[in-house]
């Protein structure tokens, strides 16, 4: 069967300054930052503390875009616990369930492969963010121990798989 549904053609690039404004319009309340961003993400935010809270000089930074240049999905990744690790995964509210987190997933997990020489990703992701859950599953990611228990990601799951 077909589908109707067309996914427009995607690029990940690395992020630019720009881009980290147009990313903090997309959290309008301290929950939805929180859950993509993670618990020490600073709410009220300024266009200086959202940058100094996305610790994008500490981490690969990535945007996908759609033909138009719009950012359509943002993404992370650094060394930790011997692993890459994953973080602040997200899609445009006004785009999800579209399939551009799996796009976006997958093309990260590439430009990580191409850069790291760790065996293993890793990522936090909210119990309850049941659709996240899921794309991680079907990527191959399974639930184990986190190296260290942090209080602040008791509410999560602590999720890896196979670089490669």
């Amino acid at each position: 069967m077909k589908s109707d549904v067309r996914i427009p053609d995607l690029r990940l690039d690395a992020a630019q300054e720009a881009d980290f404004i147009t990313l903090s319009t997309w959290f309008a309340d301290a929950v939805s930052l929180r859950r993509w961003g993670g618990p020490t993400f600073r709410f009220p935010f300024s266009t200086d503390s959202f940058r100094e809270d996305l610790l994008h000089r500490q981490q690969r930074s990535y945007v996908l875009r759609n033909t138009q240049s719009d950012i359509v999905g943002f993404g992370q990744f650094y060394p930790r616990w011997q692993r890459v690790h994953l973080s602040r995964i997200g899609i445009h509210p006004q785009q999800q369930g579209r399939g551009y987190g799996k796009i976006l997933v997958t093309q990260l997990l590439q430009a990580a492969d191409d850069v790291a020489e760790l065996t293993e990703f890793a990522l936090f992701v909210y119990k309850d963010n049941l659709p996240a859950v899921a794309l991680y599953r079907s990527l191959g990611f399974v639930t184990v121990d986190p190296p260290e228990l942090e209080d602040a990601y008791a509410n999560c799951y602590y999720m890896i798989r196979a670089c490669g």
